[in-house]
């Protein structure tokens, strides 16, 4: 009975994290990686990797929905292709070291800096990021592939594809929030692809479970994935169409929540 409710709730994790992923632009993995780690502590997943394995899994999970979601924004033009392609050195380079670094950290230590990253994003969904530029700011090529290099890092350690960091950066610069949103889209594709491989390859050595390939939870995965697929279009059309700032403290509210609670 609890293998079927776990499968239950994976499925609602990827329907819900679909939509606030194509709606603000940010990864499922905000939403994936701690209830992950509630679900898989729930069916008595081994603690020695746990929280590796719900950020492997989260990665892996939102690369379909990634794709979709990149797609869909691309079609309304919304992806600042020339942005994307001055970051991709730095994104590749710094998906597989965030995915590599995470060997030197125990689950207990990765739990607690995804709580305190939680409490950091759930005060700027409070406070949306408000300062732009009347026009925008390229910078050069070689800011970007940096910028590129640390944000993918960070967002590998945490599960992350990214968007939390690209779409506050590109509204600094001056471009405009849809455009954003759709940049974070394809920025968050190729970072979660890459780091999803690098979790697996470095769980290979660590988990030998028959449901598992590295630090990828294959029913997790499977089933996250498939239910994003029918909300991150749902997410991405809202995105165009509603003011989001109701449900951006709504968001920051439920975030701020599963950080005291991962905390506790």
């Amino acid at each position: 009975m609890d293998a079927i409710l776990a499968l239950v709730l994976f499925a609602c994790i990827g329907a819900f994290a679909g939509f606030f992923a194509g709606l603000f632009g940010i990864s499922g993995g905000v939403v994936i990686v701690p209830s992950l780690i509630y679900t898989l502590k729930f069916i008595d997943f081994p603690q020695a990797y746990l929280a590796h394995t719900a950020l492997g899994t989260s990665l892996a999970s939102v690369v379909i929905a990634a794709s979709i979601a990149m797609y869909l924004h691309h079609r309304k033009e919304a992806v600042l292709w020339d942005v994307f392609i001055a970051m991709l050195p730095g994104l590749i380079l710094g998906s597989l070291l965030g995915a590599f670094a995470t060997q030197f950290l125990s689950s207990v230590v990765l739990e607690m800096i995804f709580a305190f990253f939680l409490i950091i994003l759930a005060v700027h969904f409070f406070r949306p990021f408000t300062f732009k530029r009347h026009t925008p700011v390229k910078p050069k090529k070689s800011t970007l592939t940096w910028l590129g290099l640390l944000i993918s890092s960070t967002a590998s350690i945490l599960g992350l594809g990214g968007g939390v960091f690209t779409v506050p950066m590109l509204i600094g610069l001056g471009y405009q929030e849809k455009k954003a949103i759709g940049s974070a889209a394809a920025i968050g594709l190729v970072v979660s692809f890459l780091s999803a491989i690098g979790y697996l390859y470095y769980g290979m050595k660590h988990v030998a479970l028959a449901e598992s390939i590295g630090y990828i939870y294959l029913p997790a995965f499977i089933l996250i994935g498939i239910s994003m697929i029918f909300t991150a279009p749902l997410g991405v059309k809202l995105a165009h169409t509603l003011d989001g700032n109701k449900l951006r403290k709504f968001f920051g509210g439920f975030l701020l929540l599963v950080a005291i609670v991962m905390l506790i």
